[in-house]
Parts: C-alpha cells; structure tokens; sequence
C-alpha cells in the first residue's frame, strides 16, 4: 500500500463508485504559467501540513474504497470549486 497523499474530489459517477480526483502535491509550483495549478492559499485551514498545489492535469480515477483508510486529511472551502473548474474548462479548450 501507498502513502497517503491528499486529492480533491471533483465528480463522482452515478453508482459505480469511481471518482475523478486531481492531485494535490507539496512541491513549490509557484512558477507553473500553464493554468493546470490551483494554488491553495489557506492550506493550514484546509487541513493541509505544507504548502500545497492542485494539479488540473494529473486527474486520477480511483475507486471508492482506495478513497479514503481513515478519516479526510482536509477540507477545502467551496470557493475552490468554481476556480478547479474553470481551470479544468481551460485545460480541455
């Protein structure tokens, strides 16, 4: 088994289980210009230990039973919902 790393749920599709989930890291991608970082400004609320970005293009799909071991590590406020899409949107244009 991994180590545990933290990811932002997206979508979950209907019954089966699978959700598409973008990866959050701790490497330093302030200089990232390509509009696939979301920058997570308030990390220590959001539960986070370090600094941390969303990464738009490095979507995972997961099951939902390779979810989550324990408990959430975090929680990011709904206001990141909207910027995660609009990058997103721009990624796929």
């Amino acid at each position: 088994m991994g180590k545990v790393r933290p990811v932002v749920v997206i979508d979950v599709v209907d019954d089966t289980c699978i959700v598409v989930a973008a990866k959050v890291t701790s490497k330093d991608l302030r200089q990232d210009s390509s509009g696939s970082v979301v920058p997570i400004i308030d990390w220590d609320e959001c539960g986070l230990r370090k600094p941390s970005y969303i990464r738009i293009d490095q979507k995972l799909e997961l099951s939902f039973e390779s979810l989550l071991r324990d408990e959430p590590i975090g929680k990011l406020p709904d206001s990141y919902m909207g910027v995660i899409v609009r990058a997103i949107s721009s990624i796929g244009s």
